[in-house]
C-alpha cells in the first residue's frame, strides 16, 4: 500500500536513511579523533589544527540528523523518504518546503557553532 504524501512536519526521513546517518556520524567522529592524534603526533602548527573543525562538523550534522530525523540535503531539495531507501518523495507543499529550507538552515548555523568549541580548544592544546 502507498504512503499518501503525508510526513511530520520536523522529519523528512524514516529508519534506514536514519541508520545511514548513524553510521556516517559515527565514521566522521572516528576520523575527527585519527585527525587529532595525527595532528597531535605531526606536531602541527596552532592554525594548521583548525583542519579538525571539518570532520567534528561532519560528525555534528551527522549526529543531528539522526537524533531529528532530518536530512539537510534532503530539505534544501524538497524531498523526502520515510520508507525504503531510495523511495524519495517530493514535498508538494509551498509552506512545508520553505519550514523545511529554513530548519536545514538552523541546524547549520547550530552545528558549525557546536563544532566549533572543540576545534577552537584544539588549536591551543
Amino acid at each position: 500500500m502507498k504512503m499518501p504524501n503525508i510526513r511530520n512536519s520536523s522529519c523528512n526521513i524514516g529508519g534506514p536513511e536514519v541508520r545511514r546517518r548513524k553510521i556516517a556520524a559515527i565514521f566522521s567522529g572516528v576520523l575527527s579523533i585519527l585527525t587529532g592524534i595525527l595532528l597531535l603526533i605531526l606536531d602541527a602548527p596552532s592554525e594548521f589544527r583548525l583542519v579538525i573543525f571539518i570532520p567534528i562538523l561532519l560528525t555534528v550534522i551527522g549526529w543531528f540528523q539522526t537524533k531529528r530525523r532530518f536530512c539537510l540535503a534532503y530539505g534544501m531539495s524538497g524531498v523526502f523518504n520515510l520508507g525504503e531507501l531510495g523511495n524519495v518523495e517530493s514535498v508538494v507543499d509551498p509552506e512545508q518546503r520553505r519550514k523545511d529550507r529554513s530548519q536545514v538552515i538552523k541546524t547549520i548555523v547550530e552545528a558549525v557553532l557546536i563544532a566549533a568549541v572543540p576545534s577552537i580548544l584544539f588549536v591551543f592544546i
